[in-house]
């Protein structure tokens, strides 16, 4: 599986957000792994900007690991630009309209 956050983005334009009622918002910019790997590194990190009650409004910019923005906040955004079907399962089958239409015309004879 690849990698889709793998660039830095903006504060404005956040891979995704996560946020805690305590105050806490963290705007996901780069990930440095892909999530499979994630999921087997307890030290995996995200590099975010996050504003708390001590940053009296500005964003502090740095790695953060996974494990406390997930076990502190909820993903309450999320802008992860998928790639297209085939690139990522090439056994995958995108039907046309009219492939749809003779699958469904053959449902709905019974065959």
């Amino acid at each position: 599986m690849k990698n889709l956050c793998r660039k830095s983005r903006p504060v404005d334009d956040p891979y995704e957000v996560w946020q805690n009622n305590q105050g806490w918002t963290w705007h996901v910019l780069k990930k440095y792994q892909n999530p499979d790997n994630e999921a087997k590194n307890p030290y995996a990190r995200w590099f975010v900007a996050a504003k708390s009650p001590f940053t009296y409004g500005s964003w502090e910019y740095g790695d953060t690991y996974v494990s406390e923005i997930k076990e502190y906040g909820v993903r309450t955004d999320i802008d992860i630009d998928e790639k297209p079907y085939e690139e990522w399962s090439p056994k995958m089958h995108v039907m046309t309209d009219s492939e749809a239409e003779r699958a469904a015309e053959e449902i709905l004879k019974g065959d």
